[in-house]
């Protein structure tokens, strides 16, 4: 009889240790996710960039079309169907954290009006052509 039971004690003590070193992989693997988790939170924050950026191009989008529609400078940047359009990033208006300009350019009866919407490192570009 005790033969038989220092057997399946050792079995036992195999099968402990296996199961010890499978559990060490495991944390491993865990923590391995966890770390590498960041890439996540990277993608989220550039998604979060890129909706301000969206956002801030479409209002503008709307203020220099309605500048344009009213012949009107509603912004009082000096000019209908543009906004800051001065090339000077810190007077560019903001929306939140995003900033936009709107430029306007005519050529062969066609007024199109470029707007950008920026955010970190994202940027939005609404394109409006009015014959």
């Amino acid at each position: 009889m005790r033969r038989r039971n220092r057997r399946q004690g050792e079995r036992r003590g195999s099968a402990a240790g296996a199961i010890l070193i499978l559990l060490a992989i495991t944390q491993m693997v865990i923590a391995g996710m966890v770390l590498g988790g960041g890439r996540e939170q990277d993608l989220s924050l550039q998604r979060v960039q890129t909706t301000r950026a969206f956002y801030a191009a479409e209002a503008g989008a709307a203020l220099a079309y309605r500048e344009l529609a009213l012949n009107t400078d509603v912004d009082a940047d000096g000019g209908i169907g543009s906004i800051s359009a001065d090339m000077n990033e810190a007077s560019d208006p903001a929306l939140g954290v995003a900033r936009l300009v709107a430029t306007r350019t005519e050529a062969d009866g066609v007024v199109r009006i470029t707007v950008t919407g920026r955010a970190d490192r994202t940027e939005r570009r609404v394109l409006i052509e009015v014959e």
